[in-house]
């Protein structure tokens, strides 16, 4: 039985990850056994430019004010969390996949499971 969903939702600095950043990632660590979140955190990442600011309203000024020891724990802690998932789970799960393991986040080998395809 699945006991453990990791929900992420990422903004990012535009469409394409191989030429923009992620600049935001939310998660929460939810138990489905206990149908409540046990943890969850958002936290920005440095980037020196968001062409989608209009979209996301996020200032790269903003994303500048924690530098790479201030988000190690965050990264950390997500790694911590995709190794105790079960599934991960995004509204637009192939949009949000495709950022994982790139610049700041971690590689995923779990399954996802998209909360606009995989639930009615």
């Amino acid at each position: 039985m699945t006991d453990l969903l990791l929900i992420v939702d990422v903004e990012t600095t535009g469409l394409d990850p191989k030429e923009d950043e992620v600049i935001e990632l939310g998660a929460i660590l939810y138990s489905v056994k206990e149908a409540c979140t046990l943890q969850q955190f958002s936290t920005l990442f440095p980037v020196t430019q968001n062409p989608a600011e209009n979209i996301n309203k996020i200032s790269p000024q903003a994303s500048q004010q924690l530098d790479s020891q201030g988000i190690t724990p965050f990264i950390l802690l997500t790694k911590n969390w995709i190794d105790q998932a079960d599934y991960l789970v995004a509204h637009n799960a192939q949009f949000d996949r495709q950022w994982f393991g790139r610049n700041f986040l971690v590689q995923v080998n779990k399954p996802w499971l998209c909360t606009y395809d995989d639930f009615v």
